[in-house]
């Protein structure tokens, strides 16, 4: 059975995502983690994914930021999570988690946020941020 075929779901559509997204600012989170989680089929909603960069919610931002990243889109995406570094975001663990999820293309940010001596340590020892760079020999 198709989307389509339960009760006129638009997930199985052409454009889905243009009449899908609007309906959920109020979860709008959701709706990037959703696309996040489709991986390469998340391609036609890259426009929604570079403003989710501008919201207000940090953790959207991340997690548009990560789906941009897994689709090749790394400029924006990156800036984004660098300026989240360096202001400082309430989502400090899901930041700091994502760049460690992320792996190599995370990496860069990691290192010159511990070189600007930003890297804390964590709640139990070590924080996140500080192991990756032990790991990778910084």
């Amino acid at each position: 059975m198709t989307p389509e075929n339960k009760g006129g779901s638009v997930f199985g559509t052409h454009n889905w995502h243009i009449k899908v997204i609007p309906y959920l600012k109020t979860r709008f989170l959701w709706a990037v983690t959703g696309l996040h989680l489709l991986e390469k089929d998340a391609t036609p909603a890259q426009s929604v994914l570079e403003r989710a960069l501008m919201d207000e919610a940090h953790e959207a931002r991340i997690m548009a930021a990560w789906t941009l990243i897994k689709l090749g889109e790394t400029g924006k995406a990156l800036a984004s999570l660098d300026e989240l570094l360096i202001e400082g975001t309430p989502c400090r663990e899901l930041l700091h988690n994502v760049l460690d999820w992320m792996g190599e293309p995370g990496f860069p940010l990691v290192r010159r946020h511990l070189e600007r001596g930003d890297g804390k340590d964590g709640r139990y020892g070590t924080g996140i941020l500080p192991r990756i760079g032990e790991l990778q020999g910084w």
